[in-house]
C-alpha cells in the first residue's frame, strides 16, 4: 500500500483505501485553478437590482406570514425538549416544520411567476 501521507505531483488524485472506504487526496498547489466552493459563492455574490431586492422583501414576508404557525409550533418544540432530548423526536418535528415552510415558500414563488404572466393572448 503506498504511504498517504506524501505529497502528490501538481494536478494529481491519490486514492488509499483505509478500513474499506476510498480516501482521495489532492495534490497540493492547485492554487491556479478555482474549486467548486469558490466557484459558488461567487456565482452567488452577484448583485441583485433594486427592483429584485424589493422583490425578494415581499417574498420574505409573504413567507414569514404564511409560516407562523409553522415557525411557533418549531420554537415550542425547541423550548419543550430538555436540550438532552434536542436530537431524536424533536430534531424529526423541526425538520419536518422547516420542510413545510420551505414547500410554502416554493408555493409563494410560483405564486408570484403565475401572475406576473397573466393569461394568454
Amino acid at each position: 500500500m503506498r504511504d498517504s501521507t506524501r505529497l502528490l505531483p501538481r494536478g494529481c488524485v491519490g486514492v488509499s483505501k483505509v478500513g474499506g472506504i476510498f480516501v482521495h487526496k489532492l495534490g497540493r498547489g492547485r492554487s491556479g485553478e478555482k474549486s467548486t466552493p469558490a466557484i459558488r459563492e461567487s456565482a452567488m455574490q452577484e448583485a441583485r437590482s433594486v427592483e429584485q431586492e424589493a422583490q425578494a422583501r415581499e417574498l420574505a414576508a409573504a413567507i414569514a406570514e404564511a409560516s407562523e404557525e409553522e415557525l411557533l409550533e418549531m420554537a415550542r418544540t425547541l423550548v419543550d425538549a430538555d436540550p438532552a432530548d434536542l436530537f431524536g423526536a424533536a430534531e424529526f418535528k423541526v425538520r419536518e416544520l422547516a420542510h413545510r415552510i420551505a414547500a410554502k415558500a416554493y408555493q409563494r414563488r410560483l405564486a408570484q411567476k403565475k401572475s406576473a404572466t397573466g393569461p394568454p393572448a
